[in-house]
């Protein structure tokens, strides 16, 4: 199989409704039955992605003025693959992935903030029924459980055989130090990690997480959600921030720089974009590795838009997105 892209859009790509809910039996699926690894970016528009045009980015605060950005693992799939080019999306983060996960356009599926209705069919619930081993690491941010299932472990009811997320048993730290729950059991990481002798970083345990999905799972379908809580506030340095004391000293309670959100410095949202693309490019290469890339679907995409704090320079416009 051709290996696809789609790149930062919404698109209705299941007729959940229309779907025989049985599972099969895992064991008798044909070898052909493509795996899907799909990666939803946290307030990325098209506008932050290089395919797109646009190669510097500034902040509306004079935090930082025409930086040089790019995401040449985004861009390479959308050069191999389908880059979409007109796309919407609900501007706000809950409603807009309660749409994706559940097929259900905006105005019939809000219930009230982080809930999706245990009566809701997700695209976990029909791959999982499918017969796809099925996985979510990331930004949960769709429930927080109910009397029946404790938050913990109300992901589960959802399609998801495993998950290690963030935002769903409370909000917490996304990125330095942060608080997550692993399949039932929350962890908050602090001191320092063994695998890389610093501070813990959320993408890093995800993206791990990820990579540790795929190999396990290599030997049948499977269908990996990856969330990503890049590039989302609280904006922090990332490990290839330079120099390296910038992220192994970083105050994660500073107070807010822009409203509520204690550690955020917007001046490290470039780094942020720049370490998306990398977790991106480590998926695409462990595929590579084992041999699976002809047989995935991979999907790029965005939820509500960039961060309204930055602005955006094209190089060589043409007017397409005017």
């Amino acid at each position: 199989m051709k290996r696809v892209c789609i790149v930062l859009s919404i698109l209705g790509w299941f007729a959940l409704s229309s779907i025989a809910l049985e599972k099969p039996n895992r064991d008798a699926l044909k070898p052909e039955q493509p795996n899907v690894v799909f990666f939803l970016i946290d307030d990325l528009s098209h506008l932050g992605v290089s395919a797109y045009g646009a190669n510097r980015i500034s902040s509306n605060q004079g935090i930082f003025t025409n930086e040089y950005v790019s995401t040449p693992r985004i861009d390479a799939l959308g050069a191999d693959g389908l880059r979409c080019e007109f796309t919407y999306a609900y501007p706000l983060c809950e409603p807009s992935r309660v749409a994706l996960m559940t097929g259900m356009n905006n105005d019939r599926n809000f219930i009230q903030a982080k809930a999706l209705h245990d009566s809701h069919v997700t695209f976990g619930d029909v791959f999982q029924r499918a017969g796809y081993v099925t996985g979510i690491t990331g930004k949960w941010k769709q429930s927080r459980g109910t009397q029946e299932f404790p938050g913990k472990e109300y992901v589960a009811q959802f399609g998801w055989d495993e998950f290690f997320c963030f935002d769903v048993v409370g909000e917490g730290k996304r990125m330095i130090e942060p608080f997550l729950v692993d399949n039932g059991k929350i962890q908050k990481y602090t001191g320092l990690d063994s695998q890389t002798g610093r501070r813990y970083y959320g993408p890093d345990l995800f993206n791990r997480y990820a990579l540790d999905f795929i190999e396990r799972h290599q030997d049948e379908p499977f269908f990996l959600y990856y969330p990503m809580v890049l590039v989302h506030d609280e904006h922090t340095p990332t490990p290839d921030t330079r120099p390296k004391v910038l992220f192994d000293e970083f105050d994660v309670d500073k107070p807010a720089q822009y409203g509520s959100m204690t550690g955020d410095e917007r001046r490290y949202f470039p780094d942020m974009l720049r370490y998306m693309d990398k977790m991106i490019g480590q998926i695409l290469d462990q595929l590579d590795a084992l041999g699976l890339s002809e047989n995935t679907l991979v999907v790029v995409m965005g939820d509500n838009g960039t961060k309204e704090c930055f602005s955006h320079v094209f190089y060589a416009s043409e007017g397409s997105f005017r």
